[in-house]
């Protein structure tokens, strides 16, 4: 017999229970109707066996709803495929959406199709005593394709929910001739003797109470397997969950290392890129350089020579002109002596005609002989003084001509000195285009920089939403299966309240003899009610507690992979800011190398260096056969004939200058040392063929020792082209 304390906390065990079921779901919409079996209407056939499909509805959370589709097979192989499905119902639209899968067994000459990628359009109607689910799958795959009918009888529902779910999907026909769908109640045999004896009545009750107490077992133990049924269920799906996320952690991992790999190579790639362009800048500046002093050269040596020209043709016309006055000086002599022998003549004659004819006409020719006289000499004193002004003009024009001279000189000097200062303006503007040049390339990468620590600053934000999102996921798991526990309590203390008042009535009908019995098994119904709430609490307080457990394991590890994150973040922060410092540092080297270049005087003097040597260097093609970087700072470069010795002679030039002049290759190899430092890490060395030697082409074998490492290099030149091999010193 249970005592009055026993039975007062009974009672307020059963006025609780109600209460906080209502406080829990009477705000949701009810969709408690979808909780059960719904069974499909069509006879599929798999590789021609039959498959029996179901969902199965087993908990909801306000609109939303979470259960298993199942597939099986009819034949003794019983290969089937259990998937998770869940959804949410608003009145306006029913969605269901499938999720994991629980259980998997493929059928033995086939398998199962994946339509878990496909989008459904659902509906639910009525049709006479049943509620349908229609699922129509189109344009997804072709065995997926197709309509598919799931019912549940509506009698499985009371009265008023009945009239609920005709009145929210019936039609206007459904909803006019309805008529409540009711089970035919359970026959109870009853022996119509009422003359029975007393010890069959006992017989028959203490059967029933037995049968009665092997379905209360029955019950129990199917709550209990149920209950385990769903701690599998939740662990496996906190199981899965923690699979996936370790998965998702595990490609954002992978996902950054090869993006870090990634854009170190980019890193790399932009580092090269900046030494070839300022590569490609110094021997633009020295190209330019070269091509106008060329033509700066040329153009002073056309103006030399056109000056000149132009001084031997004006001496020239200055000579034609003094032979041109010298030859009408002899012609004006000519002229003179010719005119005197014809005066003389004439004079002659007239004197012998005067002496002829008379004496009076002698003297009147004398006279006219003397006029003449006088007037020759007054003409003769005339050309003389046209001849010295012509004398006088030429000097004057020699003068001119000299003066002209000067002045193309000077004009000449001044557009060379302006050449030259405009060459110098070009070089210094092209030189600060390089610069500017050089600063947006700089400029550029921080910016890139810059660009990857916000990619970087969104991926940790985007590790922080997923593992807010993990634990929303672990925390709507824990409310769901503290929900559907409560719920299976209540439902389990339900039934058992109902059988335990029916076995009260039967009992109280059956035989006044059978109360103290009845009473006997009541009291043994409510021990096991109560162990049963007493197991079932400690099964969903262990539930709570191994969740709470999981959830903090799942903490603890997305801590530690926010701590990896972390160092990985801050690994490609020193990454970055070493490879700014290694190109800051090479910017500056490369300045440092241009300026000492500029000023360092060669090891070999020009006047020993062919010129054929210093042709091969500046137009030949560089080809770059290797770059090394190196830890310390001593190189040791040895230089031998690759292969049989055939005369092939060689000159390298180190930073531009010539350190072994046209050498010729032998067993004995060609040695030389060079030290590197802080202030000097690039080391250019660049081997020239001078000549191919009797088997042609040039081949060397260079071999390089920097402290214990030593590098071997097969180098094979030609008359067209040089080879470059660049050292990097990366020490401190």
């Amino acid at each position: 017999m249970a005592s009055p304390m026993s039975m007062n906390r009974l009672t307020k065990f059963w006025l609780f229970v109600p209460l906080l079921f209502c406080f829990t779901f009477c705000k949701a919409q009810n969709i408690s109707w979808m909780i059960g079996t719904w069974n499909s209407t069509q006879n599929v056939t798999v590789n021609k066996t039959g498959v029996v499909t179901t969902i199965v509805i087993d908990s909801i959370a306000g609109e939303n709803f979470f259960g298993k589709r199942i597939k099986e097979l009819t034949n003794h192989d019983h290969s089937r495929i259990v998937i998770s499905v869940s959804g949410y119902f608003d009145k306006q639209q029913l969605y269901i959406q499938p999720g994991i899968v629980l259980f998997k067994k493929e059928p033995p000459n086939g398998q199962w199709w994946d339509c878990s990628s496909c989008t459904p359009d659902n509906k639910i109607t009525i049709q006479q005593d049943k509620i349908l689910l229609t699922q129509r799958i189109s344009g997804c795959q072709q065995n997926c394709d197709g309509v598919f009918t799931y019912y549940r009888p509506l009698c499985d529902y009371d009265t008023t929910m009945q009239r609920y779910l005709v009145d929210l999907f019936g039609t206007a026909s459904d909803i006019a001739f309805y008529k409540p769908c009711i089970k035919p109640p359970e026959i109870i045999a009853s022996d119509p003797d009422q003359n029975k004896v007393t010890k069959d009545s006992l017989n028959n009750a203490a059967a029933l109470a037995k049968k009665r107490q092997k379905q209360i077992d029955d019950s129990t133990k199917n709550a209990i397997a149920l209950a385990k049924r769903r701690a599998q269920f939740v662990s496996d799906s906190i199981a899965v969950s923690k699979i996936k996320e370790q998965q998702r952690t595990k490609d954002s991992l992978q996902d950054a290392a090869a993006y870090i790999k990634k854009r170190q190579k980019e890193i790399a790639d932009s580092t090269a890129l900046l030494e070839r362009r300022q590569r490609q800048s110094d021997d633009s500046l020295a190209t330019v350089a070269a091509i106008e002093k060329q033509k700066e050269q040329q153009r002073i040596q056309d103006s030399i020579n056109n000056a000149a020209l132009l001084a031997k043709q004006r001496q020239k016309q200055i000579d034609d002109s003094i032979i041109l006055v010298k030859k009408r000086q002899k012609q004006f002599d000519d002229s003179l002596a010719t005119v005197a022998a014809i005066a003389k003549q004439q004079e002659q004659k007239r004197i012998q005609d005067s002496i002829n004819n008379a004496a009076l006409l002698a003297k009147q020719r004398q006279k006219q002989i003397d006029d003449s006289t006088k007037n020759a000499i007054a003409l003769a004193k005339q050309r003389q003084q046209q001849i010295d002004d012509s004398i006088a003009l030429i000097k004057k024009r020699q003068k001119q001509i000299d003066d002209s001279l000067v002045t193309v000189a000077a004009i000449a000097k001044q557009q060379e000195q302006k050449r030259i200062q405009d060459s110098i303006n070009n070089a210094a503007l092209l030189a600060k285009q390089r610069q500017r040049q050089i600063d947006d390339s700089t400029k550029s990468a921080i910016a890139l920089a810059k660009q990857r620590q916000q990619q970087i600053d969104d991926s940790i934000i985007l590790v922080k939403k997923r593992q807010k999102q993990v634990s929303d996921s672990l925390a709507t798991v824990a409310a769901i299966a503290r929900q559907k526990e409560q719920k299976r309590i209540q439902d389990s203390l339900d039934n058992a309240a109902l059988l335990a008042k029916a076995r009260q009535k039967f009992i109280d009908d059956s035989t006044q003899n059978a109360i103290a019995l009845a009473k006997q098994k009541k009291q043994y119904i409510d021990d096991s009610i109560k162990v049963a709430k007493q197991k079932q609490q400690k099964h969903m307080q262990d539930s709570i507690s191994n969740a709470s457990l999981l959830a903090k394991a799942r903490q603890k590890q997305m801590d530690d992979s926010m701590a990896v994150v972390q160092r990985r973040q801050q690994q490609i922060n020193d990454s970055i800011n070493l490879a700014k410092q290694k190109e800051q540092m090479r910017i500056q080297d490369s300045i440092n190398r241009v300026a000492a270049n500029t000023n360092k005087k060669t090891i070999v003097g020009k006047d020993t260096v062919k010129n054929s040597t210093i042709n091969a260097f500046e137009t030949r093609d560089n080809v770059l056969l290797q770059t090394y970087h190196i830890p310390t700072p001593d190189i040791l470069i040895e230089l031998f004939d690759n292969a049989e010795i055939d005369g092939d002679r060689v000159s390298v030039y180190h930073n531009n200058t010539l350190i072994v002049n046209n050498q010729m290759l032998v067993r004995d190899p060609i040695t030389f040392k060079i030290h590197a430092d802080s202030t000097n890490r690039m080391h250019e060395f660049i081997l020239i063929a001078e000549n191919l030697g009797t088997i042609p082409p040039n081949t060397a074998l260079m071999r390089v020792t920097v402290g214990t490492q030593v590098y071997k290099l097969s180098v094979k030149t030609d008359l067209k082209t040089n080879a470059k091999i660049v050292f990097y010193y990366d020490g401190n």
